[in-house]
């Protein structure tokens, strides 16, 4: 389903199967500041979190009392890695409010499934981690040592500290190893170092994990660019190729990977199909504007900027900035805040 430009699905399935709006807005006070406004503190989000949560789940049927299992845990250990995406924990028991609303669900697999995920590190393909000290403390949470173990591999990656990362690589995969941002820093430090055969093995795992997020495959690319392995190159884009079976986002990653290897004209093509089959997403115009820069193809890249402005909605145009922030290149083209 997620090749759909549609954003519903229900003409697609059986049965519809509902569980309730999750979110944890305290942890991101940055994002709760910009959405709610100055009175948005993170014991306040924390309270209106749980509000929504319990009111949500009476809406959707479950028999899981989620409110309360973030009120219990919240306080001991990291939940969510962003507003809206949970940890291994809650996903778990998502998929087991999922499987009560289906007819004959075969609960030992339920089960099975409960404690692989319960393990593994949920949705994760962005995150608001480490969150800051200041934080915890204004919501009396204490995550203990291993968080702040994981803060310093962060912190490291921040910084570009590749040697401290290396050097403690035995206990932050033994800690976490089932964490997408321990192996893309991983991957990261040695690429930098050129331990090239390390970085394969880390990258690997980090495809594992991550393999839906197009930045993972461009992480690999950066690596084989750096060493100037060309064969590692068409490996990860068969292995890419294998993986995506022609969903739309092998054109998005195919069209980074032909513009970073300078390839703008091979580019194109991919561009144009990513943005044709994805108009839900205002980052689908990155890769094309971006190919259009190469080719020098400024009156076109025009055009298109104006119509998406003349058409957005004060959201879809919030969506535009905040993708092409950082992009000089194409912000010249957007009208004046």
């Amino acid at each position: 389903m997620s090749d759909e430009t549609t954003l519903s699905y229900t003409p697609f399935v059986d049965q519809v199967i509902r569980y309730p709006h999750l979110q944890f807005y305290a942890a991101s006070p940055d994002e709760a500041l910009q959405r709610f406004g100055p009175r948005a503190t993170p014991q306040r989000m924390f309270d209106m979190d749980l509000g929504i949560i319990e009111t949500c789940q009476k809406r959707s049927g479950t028999a899981i009392d989620f409110a309360e299992f973030i009120r219990e845990n919240a306080q001991k250990r990291p939940l969510f890695h962003t507003a809206l995406h949970p940890n291994g924990e809650i996903t778990a028991r998502m998929v087991r409010s999922f499987a009560s609303q289906i007819p004959n669900a075969d609960d030992f697999a339920i089960s099975c499934a409960e404690r692989y995920l319960e393990r593994n590190e949920g949705i994760n393909s962005s995150t608001y981690h480490p969150v800051r000290k200041d934080v915890l403390e204004a919501l009396g949470f204490d995550w203990g040592a291993e968080y702040e173990l994981y803060r310093q591999l962060l912190d490291r990656r921040s910084s570009g500290d590749w040697g401290g990362i290396i050097d403690n690589q035995a206990v932050y995969a033994e800690k976490f190893g089932n964490d997408t941002w321990c192996w893309l820093a991983l991957t990261q430090a040695h690429t930098a170092i050129g331990s090239m055969s390390e970085a394969k093995i880390c990258l690997s795992r980090l495809l594992d994990l991550n393999p839906g997020h197009v930045h993972s495959w461009l992480h690999g690319l950066n690596l084989f660019l750096k060493h100037n392995d060309h064969d590692g190159i068409s490996a990860l884009i068969h292995r890419a190729r294998a993986f995506f079976r022609g969903q739309r986002i092998f054109s998005q990653m195919m069209a980074y990977f032909c513009l970073n290897t300078g390839k703008a004209v091979e580019a194109e093509p991919f561009a144009r199909d990513y943005h044709a089959r994805t108009p839900d997403r205002a980052d689908a115009l990155v890769p094309l504007l971006k190919t259009l820069t190469f080719l020098s193809r400024h009156e076109e890249i025009r055009q298109i900027v104006n119509f998406e402005v003349s058409v957005a909605s004060p959201s879809r145009m919030a969506e535009i900035r905040a993708n092409f922030n950082g992009s000089p290149e194409l912000e010249e083209y957007l009208p004046a805040e």
